[in-house]
């Protein structure tokens, strides 16, 4: 259970600065986050839009590298790099986001985060409820 200070505590956060998505997203749309930023020096919130009618739902987290997709880079110097999501991710996520809450979790930079995130989001109409990172 949640106390009423934490309750009133994430009421007053500000969380515009870690916002990733302003130009796609309406954030006031979304439930604010209940935990911190960073939890425990292991995962830290890249970014947080919980959906209301989804908020009695089972929560379901998806590991990005090997169960969607991955980032393929020629080099670890070049900055150029191709986003590769696995066969039927898509379809598979879009029926998934229907009937859970759903959480991605993911080892990359935050560069190569945001880009993918940010594709499926903007071409494939996939949003979802928070994305977590390795600290």
């Amino acid at each position: 259970m949640i106390s009423p200070a934490k309750l009133k505590e994430a009421d007053s956060e500000d969380l515009s600065a870690f916002q990733q998505f302003p130009d796609l997203l309406n954030y006031s749309n979304f439930l604010k986050p209940l935990t911190d930023r960073v939890f425990q020096f292991k995962s830290r919130r890249f970014d947080f839009c919980r959906r209301k009618s989804h908020a009695q739902k089972m929560l379901l987290i998806i590991h990005f590298e090997g169960v969607i997709g991955n980032i393929n880079k020629k080099s670890l110097t070049d900055e150029n790099f191709q986003l590769v999501l696995r066969h039927g991710a898509v379809e598979g996520l879009k029926e998934l986001i229907q009937n859970f809450q759903v959480a991605l979790f993911s080892f990359l930079s935050e560069k190569s985060l945001k880009m993918a995130v940010e594709h499926l989001l903007r071409v494939e109409g996939i949003c979802f409820d928070a994305i977590y990172t390795r600290v």
